[in-house]
């Protein structure tokens, strides 16, 4: 997984171009593995993080949060390690507060918005049905065909499918965060920004996450 992450060509590409891009997977990685490892802490400022840094990062603490109720009042098994107790919870939600506050301070002193002024210019551009429909079928769909990506998709699939079958059985699944971190970040652009910036810079940080899960469904 890490081969094929290390020779990616946009990452290679994107960590060249001066962006936010690889900062945000760096931080999308390291929360994932502070996630697995549970340690609240530490968890809970590199979410903070990842909202300053870009904020559709909702979408990697919308899977955290979807998985932690999965796992509490779902699964079945009575061998939990993935599960938060509720001072983790808390203590993760508190940090991350803090964080969100500055956020939303800064905002509003700068731009007298709560969210940047460059969010509200975009989402004006972008809001005709067609672009979703054409965001969905074509850029979407070309992200993932391409290059060594059509090889792995079918891997992401099948991982995807074992999710779903998983959650049928009431059984937790160790790629679901990464599989809904997928998901959930193509609705949230599907939904409040379908359009597709140049080089698709915005949809990257979901690589590694797509190889990790690809793999993954390759193996099982």
């Amino acid at each position: 997984v890490c081969f094929v992450f290390i020779f990616d060509y946009w990452m290679n590409f994107i960590a060249v171009s001066g962006m936010e891009t690889t900062l945000f997977i760096m931080l999308l990685i390291l929360g994932a593995y502070l996630y697995k490892s549970r340690k609240a802490v530490p968890l809970g400022i590199v979410l903070g993080l990842l909202i300053w840094t870009r904020p559709d990062g909702l979408a990697f603490i919308a899977a955290l949060i979807l998985d932690q109720i999965y796992i509490r009042w779902i699964v079945k098994e009575k061998d939990k390690p993935f599960q938060f107790s509720l001072r983790e919870i808390l203590t993760v939600s508190g940090i991350f507060l803090i964080f969100v506050l500055a956020y939303f301070g800064m905002n509003l002193y700068l731009s007298g918005t709560l969210l940047s002024n460059t969010y509200s210019a975009k989402i004006a551009l972008n809001t005709e049905t067609d672009t979703r429909i054409k965001f969905l079928t074509f850029h979407i769909g070309n992200f993932f065909t391409e290059e060594h990506y059509k090889f792995l998709l079918p891997g992401f699939l099948i991982s995807a499918a074992i999710l779903f079958y998983d959650m049928s059985k009431r059984k937790y699944n160790n790629v679901s965060v990464y599989v809904l971190f997928v998901l959930l970040f193509i609705l949230m652009y599907l939904i409040k920004l379908p359009m597709f910036s140049r080089f698709g810079r915005y949809f990257m940080p979901m690589i590694p996450f797509f190889i990790l899960s690809s793999m993954y469904g390759y193996y099982s």
